[in-house]
């Protein structure tokens, strides 16, 4: 913690990592900025009730800016721990007539980490600053700070990101939050028995589905959004307001694979020039019925969507996602709204 003879700016860092408090202390040793850093969510907890810091003060409660780590690290599950730490902070800044912003802070953003942040946004019910974790990150977010307490500031014009609250649009459902969609009716039981260790078929049918196929026919859409965004390097968290549609997202999956299936197409034309016609004819068909299928769905001919074959619901996510989702702390924020 940096204490001049004269501090300007109070700066709450909530992160596990001593050497990220050390990191702003030195970029900013010049700057008479004073940084409280707080290590995991009972530190918190401790200073939002008023009790002293750890260095034997009590945080003032004129702060001008709330850093948390997107991924608060072991002591704090992780992106879940960034989650909670986002609404315990939420929770103490209404408490003040003087409000200030809170900042994301994070090195790296994957899947789980980009989740958290569009619903860190979402508990806040305003868009979030999310900077990186290098030295001149901290200069560029310093900068951002000082200039906004003038005027309004534009964040990306320092180097920063906007992240907004994600809303998912389904053809059956309409309009909702990401987290009244991952989290409505049973769907919170699954995640909460994903997190408590079970297999993800029994989880879904504890939560008193009769199939799990209902289940998987809620979320998989989302899943092949996600994993299809990532790959393009645009993240949840980089959508920028725009709504999630899903059904135009599979849509574009499925007109990837129509390529894919012309391309077989082809290649079984001009070749297997050794197998018996009715093999080749064979393969032809299945491919060129899939083909249709394909067509007529990308085009809205049918209204039946296609079957996909999403072998990633078992891996990345259920582990990565559950972790989050299923954290029982996660789960009382959204479900108790």
């Amino acid at each position: 913690m940096t204490c001049g003879t004269m501090v300007l700016m109070d700066v709450l860092l909530v992160d596990d990592k001593e050497g990220e408090g050390a990191l702003l202390d030195r970029v900013w040793d010049q700057e008479d900025v004073r940084v409280w850093q707080v290590r995991d969510l009972t530190e918190v907890l401790s200073v939002t009730r008023g009790q002293r810091h750890r260095s034997g003060f009590v945080v003032p409660e004129s702060l001008d800016a709330a850093i948390i780590d997107l991924d608060l690290g072991s002591g704090a599950d992780g992106a879940a721990g960034g989650l909670q730490a986002v609404n315990a902070i939420r929770c103490w800044r209404q408490t003040h007539t003087r409000s200030w912003p809170i900042v994301l802070r994070t090195q790296d953003v994957d899947d789980d980490r980009s989740l958290s942040a569009v619903l860190d946004a979402e508990l806040l019910g305003e868009p979030l600053l999310l900077w990186g974790k290098r030295p001149e990150d901290a200069v560029h977010l310093l900068s951002y700070l000082r200039s906004s307490l003038i005027a309004p500031a534009d964040a990306e014009a320092y180097g920063g990101m906007v992240v907004h609250p994600v809303r998912v649009i389904r053809e059956e459902r309409g309009e909702q939050l990401l987290g009244e969609f991952l989290f409505g009716g049973r769907r919170a039981v699954v995640w909460e028995r994903i997190f408590e260790g079970f297999d993800a078929d029994v989880a879904v049918l504890a939560a008193g589905y009769h199939r799990r196929n209902k289940f998987w026919d809620q979320v998989n859409a989302l899943f092949s959004a996600i994993v299809y965004l990532r790959d393009l390097d645009d993240h949840l968290h980089k959508l920028n307001g725009a709504p999630l549609r899903l059904v135009d997202i599979e849509r574009r999956i499925a007109a990837d694979e129509l390529l894919e299936v012309d391309l077989a197409i082809n290649e079984v034309q001009r070749g297997l020039r050794d197998s018996e016609p009715h093999v080749k004819d064979r393969v032809l068909h299945v491919l060129q019925d899939r083909r249709n299928e394909l067509d007529e769905w990308i085009n809205e001919r049918r209204t039946k969507k296609p079957s996909f074959n999403r072998n990633f619901d078992q891996g990345e996510f259920i582990g990565v996602f559950g972790r989050v989702l299923g954290n029982p702390e996660v789960l009382d924020l959204f479900t108790e709204r």
